[in-house]
């Protein structure tokens, strides 16, 4: 509602919606709190672990009408709210919604892609289609859209779902409208029409009561050459409107044995509910129906007899014929079935529940015959499985907290006390235990096509969720039992909440057990210890955890050891070094490794010697951490690092911007010792063309498209010969190419009679160059109608014009072929034209674009704070993180900067190299200090940097930087977002991987796309200087215990290292340890198995590896 995709209208809407509040301060109280809270709620919606997406203004109508028995249309619009209604629709909309009110219930109350053919005299069912049709009235009167212009589509673009307006269309049918009767007339009848057949227009001719409309339906349904896709429609909507209509169409399905198409068989299945879902079997659902349907069509009387029969069909259709009238009469035929009826029948009535949309009283019967059968051990599980989805049906965990907390999801929602709730719990836990597997399948059920079931895990969810609602020792102490019963990946929300604070032994002692729960119950159980100091009480227990193999576990458990003090950590780690098993002596020496491994050691070294002494004989495992822990050791660590690279090196990298008439050809620095940036172009010398110059040259392109449009020729996806006018296609055979790639020219008709147009009418680079940058998506994708004031503003003072002046003149004169009508992207084939002949022609001018590059990056780095390109987001859930504009998709204002800054790409000589690199590094440095300063902790998306690996190590080649800088780059990652830690160790990996490539004179399809410029001695230097640092990393990997080191987890980018030694020590550091494959698979974690496992299957022999060295 007053809630649009178009920002203009969204702005008017607001000013709007004040308008009405101030005017309604002039109407009675009850129209005015009506107008308040309508406007208070809006849209507004909440999501339900039950229910899915809830409206909120129509559940509290629903709520304050819930107990009335017959609900009028009064009821829900009484007349003391008709000055609200009046003067937020109109009194033309005011009339014509009461009229649709008044006559609404003669069609189905069910709504949706679960809709059944049900009706009802209580409006109580039609609450929230009513609303949504007058929150639809509110839209139609500020926009001032009739229903010729919905089905003429004459709106303007993003105005959405107008179109989905049946009932009112269905009323002016029924007025007489002849303009509305005309156009749907012509559609039905011929193939060229000025409106679309719909979904929503079948909608509206099975509400209205036209019989000619219907009987063109009618014949377009026979139409020998008719399409399954409108024959689909027709037959899945002629459910939605009166019951006269649904009777003829059905009768000239029944008539013409239309049931054997497969759109007409799903139809039936859906009118009728007896398909449930898409996996229904509609195979065997067919004549049989069509007949008792046909029958009772005839012959209402006749479904008194179906009721008596033992067939499941017919009880069923019966059930249905009466809810097509009213649904309480089939509630009444249920009420005497479930006193009477066999046991086959009372489960088919589960089936029939469906239908009826009143989520309490399918809930009253579900819980009536779950509680007939409670004692019937036979046959209790298979009740459950077709009733129990009424009372509770899913439960989302992760949102049940909170759900509970904001009074969402509470007890009296599906018990009415807790008598009742302990009553079920009861037979619930009866169920589990009568139930050997985790999902009891009963297949067939009530009918061939049918299947249900039951999951232990629902079961138990609703254990714990009783024991939420009615806190109680006894039945958390029950829960305790079943809680495995529920899937890992929801375990955890339930045990967190029973068991967030432990009341007696028995349900610490349930928490410490937990704690080796690989599920994410394992970790909420480590919370709970930790925020409870627990470990006080249960060090013991905590240790002996470790005799546990897996890696995240132990993390955990080692963590919680040393929670306690110097004193009583002694104790644990004692205890577990003098332990036989050899996974806690490993967790005494990752312990000892830990806190003796900072500057100021926790032990002396007399009592750490003392402790490794207990280990008599250390397992090839130990003997790698009892090294670690000799001052040899730690003392050749620090050496190692301190000789890889100078830590403390800090690269600056000064620069003057220069405006010369001539570049030159070396690289220059002033008396200061700067480097001299010269730029032959500014940012207002740039665009030559007027607006006017490139109107005419997109004129003309238009009408040589125009000229053109009858050129036929065969599109490669359909094989169909189309003309130009229908579509600017590709012509040639692309299985094997990239989409990106497609986008040639060479791929699209009349290549040659555009490559010409270029040259005589566009003429040189720099005019494509400005179309493409001013009219392509591409480049001008960062402007929205929510910000072109500030983008015009934005331009005209860095470029001296307004960067959407051509734009503009172009959709006012309305040119064919250059726009589209779509909201979202509108280049049409025109600016398509203009898009490939600039990525045909730019391979040619980088040079030009360079230059450009530089421009517009030293006037950013000159003109803007980093704070100014840093901007702060904020995610559905309210969740605030940061981008960096320039580098990100979808950059705002900065669009322009976001794709010219990647021109400094184009470098081809030493001084164009050096030139970029000073830029980009310099923007670099400015982000990067900006963000560690004020943004530390902060989530930040996407890139912060233009620069990478490639680039540092060119810089190095050129002696303008050292090697210390690629070091730095690769190692020092604690400022680095996890993104660019990933990007950084696969950048390593990738180019030694390429190298390797270049010695033994492989194929690389990879460096083919890289700048060449100095690409191969780069490549060599991260070749020999990566091998150091992977090596360095591997071998602090293979010291480690449980604890991970800042490495770990990137270690699995890493996917090749060399030598037969390598292979040696991760095996001896693996020890007795099974391999890790799932790492294989989903890429892996921190632990030391993980890591270990990816790296053994990283590990390749080298150059001088042979059998004899691996003897």
């Amino acid at each position: 509602m007053l809630s649009f995709s178009n920002h203009e209208y969204n702005e008017k809407a607001k000013e709007y919606i004040e308008e009405i509040k101030n005017l309604s301060k002039a109407l009675n109280k009850e129209s005015q709190d009506f107008i308040k809270t309508l406007f208070d709620l809006g849209n507004a919606r909440y999501y339900s672990s039950f229910y899915g997406y809830v409206d909120i203004f129509s559940e509290q109508t629903s709520e304050s009408l819930k107990t009335k028995k017959e609900v009028k249309l009064d009821d829900i619009f009484p007349k003391s709210l008709y000055p609200a209604m009046e003067l937020l629709i109109g009194k033309k909309f005011f009339k014509i919604f009461m009229a649709i009110a008044k006559n609404i219930t003669k069609t189905p109350f069910s709504v949706g892609y679960f809709r059944r053919m049900v009706r009802s005299k209580n409006y109580f069912n039609y609450i929230s289609i009513l609303i949504t049709l007058f929150k639809k009235f509110i839209d139609l009167h500020f926009l001032d859209i009739d229903a010729l212009k919905i089905l003429k589509k004459d709106y303007e673009k993003g105005l959405y779902n107008l179109d989905n307006n049946p009932y009112y269309i269905a009323y002016e049918i029924d007025n007489g409208n002849k303009e509305v009767i005309d156009l749907i007339k012509s559609a039905l009848s011929s193939q060229k029409s000025e409106i679309d057949l719909t979904y929503y227009i079948f909608q509206a001719i099975f509400i209205s009561s036209n019989k000619e409309l219907v009987e063109l339906t009618g014949k377009l349904l026979l139409a020998a050459k008719l399409q399954e896709g409108v024959r689909q429609q027709i037959c899945e909507n002629m459910d939605r409107g009166i019951q006269e209509n649904f009777e003829y169409m059905f009768k000239i399905i029944y008539d013409n044995d239309l049931i054997r198409f497969s759109s007409v068989k799903r139809s039936l299945a859906t009118w009728t509910g007896l398909a449930k879902n898409d996996g229904t079997d509609i195979s065997k659902i067919g004549k049989k129906e069509l007949e008792i349907i046909n029958k009772l069509i005839t012959n209402p009387k006749y479904e008194d007899e179906l009721l008596k029969s033992d067939d499941n069909i017919e009880v069923y259709l019966a059930l249905w014929n009466k809810s097509t009238r009213d649904v309480k009469e089939a509630v009444e035929a249920i009420e005497k079935l479930l006193k009477s009826s066999k046991y086959h029948i009372k489960l088919l009535i589960s089936y029939y529940l469906h239908i009826i949309e009143n989520k309490d009283y399918q809930r009253e019967i579900a819980k009536k015959m779950i509680k007939e059968y409670s004692n019937d051990n036979k046959n209790i599980v298979e009740i459950l499985a077709c009733y129990f989805q009424f009372i509770i049906n899913y439960i989302v965990g992760h949102k049940l907290k909170s759900d509970i907390e904001k009074g969402q999801i509470k007890a009296e929602n599906y018990f009415k006390n807790k008598k009742e709730a302990l009553e079920f719990f009861d037979i619930l836990e009866n169920a589990l235990s009568l139930i050997t597997e985790k999902r009891k399948v009963f297949s067939p059920c009530i009918f061939p096509w049918n299947s249900e079931f039951i999951d232990t895990d629902i079961l138990a969810k609703t254990l714990g969720l009783i024991a939420i609602f009615y806190p109680d020792d006894t039945l958390k102490a029950k829960v305790m039992k079943y809680i495995k019963e529920i899937d890992a990946w929801e375990r955890q929300y339930f045990f967190e909440i029973l068991f967030e604070k432990p009341n007696n032994k028995e349900e610490k002692d349930f928490v410490i057990a937990t704690l080796s729960d690989r599920s994410g119950a394992g970790d909420a159980a480590y919370e709970i210890v930790k925020n409870n100091d627990l470990i006080k009480e249960y060090p013991r227990e905590i240790e002996d955890l470790l005799r546990l193999k897996n890696g995240d576990k132990r993390k955990s458990f080692i963590d919680l050891l040393m929670t306690q003090d110097k004193k009583a950590l002694l104790v644990s780690i004692d205890n577990l070094i003098s332990a036989k098993n050899e996974n806690k002596r490993l967790a005494a020496l990752d312990i000892l490794n830990q806190v003796n491994s900072k500057e100021k050691a926790l032990y002396d070294k007399k009592e750490v010697k003392k402790l490794i002494e207990k280990i008599s004989k250390p397992t090839d495992a130990e003997k790698i951490l009892i090294e670690n822990l000799s001052d040899k050791k730690k003392k050749e660590s620090e050496d190692n690092l301190n000789k890889l690279y100078n830590t403390e090196y800090d690269l600056e990298l000064a620069y003057e911007i220069k405006e010369v008439s001539k570049l030159s050809k070396t690289i220059k620095k002033n008396k200061k010792g700067e480097y001299i940036i010269e730029n032959i172009f500014n940012p207002k010398n740039i665009f030559t063309k007027t607006s006017d110059e490139l109107f005419e040259i997109i004129k003309k392109l238009s009408e040589l498209y125009i000229k053109n449009e009858d050129y036929e020729y065969m599109c490669f996806y359909t094989k169909e010969y189309i003309l130009l006018r229908d579509g600017f296609s590709i012509t040639k055979d692309v299985t094997n190419i990239s989409y990106s790639d497609r986008q040639q020219l060479a791929n699209f008709p009349l290549e040659d009679v555009w490559r010409d147009f270029y040259k005589k009418e566009i003429k040189d680079f720099s005019t494509l160059w400005q179309l493409n940058v001013l009219l392509t998506r591409e480049y001008n994708g960062g402007i929205n109608d929510s910000n072109i004031k500030e983008c015009q503003d934005f331009y005209k003072k860095l470029l001296g014009f307004d960067i959407t002046e051509l734009k503009t003149k172009l959709k006012k004169a309305n040119l064919k072929y250059i726009f589209t009508e779509n909201y979202y992207n509108d280049t049409g084939y025109v600016l398509e034209i203009i898009s490939m002949l600039y990525k045909e022609y730019c391979k040619e001018n980088k040079d030009y674009l360079f230059e450009i590059g530089k421009v517009f990056t030293g006037y950013l780095l000159e003109n803007f704070e980093a704070k100014d390109i840093v901007e702060q987001k904020e995610r559905y859930n309210k969740e605030i993180y940061y981008n960096v504009n320039i580098y990100y998709l979808n950059p705002g204002i900065y669009y322009l900067f976001a794709r010219i800054i990647p021109y400094l790409e184009f470098y081809s000589n030493e001084k164009s190299f050096i030139e970029s690199f000073i830029l980009r590094y310099n923007l670099d440095e400015k982000i990067k200090k900006y963000t560690n300063e004020n943004l530390k902790g902060c989530e930040i998306g996407g890139r912060r940097k233009g620069l990478e690996l490639r680039d540092y190590t060119i810089a190095i080649v050129l002696n303008i930087a050292e090697k210390d800088l690629i070091y730095k780059e690769i190692l020092e990652i604690e400022n680095k977002t996890e993104d660019e830690k990933k990007e950084v160790f696969w950048s390593l990996d990738t180019y030694m991987n390429n190298y390797r490539n270049i010695l033994a004179k492989k194929e690389n399809k990879r460096l083919v796309n890289l700048n060449q410029f100095m690409l191969n001695e780069a490549l060599k230097i991260i070749y020999d200087e990566g091998r150091k640092i992977v090596d360095y990393l591997v071998q602090n990997e293979l010291k480690r215990g449980d604890s991970p080191t800042i490495y770990s987890k990137l270690l699995h980018e890493i996917d090749r290292i060399e030598g037969i030694d390598y292979l040696v020590q991760i095996l001896q550091a693996l020890g007795k340890e099974t391999l890790d494959r799932n790492s294989y698979y989903w890429g892996g974690n921190d632990t030391k198995k993980s890591v270990l496992s990816h790296l053994l299957k990283a590990c390749y022999p080298s150059e001088k590896d042979n059998s004899k060295e691996l003897a």
